[in-house]
């Protein structure tokens, strides 16, 4: 007798496999650099349940991390549109300066970030780069 059960579950298992593979690739928070300090960071979800469980208090939870981390800490999101995989937190007088003044045009926000908060935030200068964003910033 023919029984195709075990083919159908191996298919099955590879097919699911390879799915949960992709989208660990697709979904892990961006690697950031080993020396950055910030909450502790879980597989897929990086830092976002302790975000979430300190969402009312946020203030002064980043407040407190600045003062536990340091001037600039940061941690991994999830990879999906909105969350980008990374994020930094800077409280640094200089380091903001160079970001948002000095060395603008090496922080670009691309076409993802205005299709996604385009609608949002218009074309004002949260949300253009290059000569637009300068001609808003003057």
């Amino acid at each position: 007798a023919y029984y195709p059960l075990p083919y159908f579950c191996g298919i099955s298992t590879i097919i699911s496999t390879i799915v949960l593979l992709h989208l660990y690739r697709r979904l892990r928070p961006r690697r950031l650099p080993s020396s950055l300090p910030g909450p502790k960071s879980y597989p897929l979800v990086g830092i976002l349940p302790h975000v979430i469980n300190t969402w009312e208090d946020w203030p002064e939870e980043a407040a407190r991390l600045s003062h536990k981390y340091g001037r600039t800490w940061g941690g991994g999101l999830p990879n999906v549109p909105g969350m980008g995989g990374a994020f930094f937190f800077v409280v640094d007088e200089k380091a903001v300066s160079h970001v948002l003044s000095k060395n603008f045009e090496n922080y670009i926000k691309g076409p993802a970030f205005r299709s996604l908060y385009g609608d949002l935030l218009g074309w004002g200068i949260f949300a253009t780069d290059g000569d637009l964003w300068r001609v808003h910033r003057k």
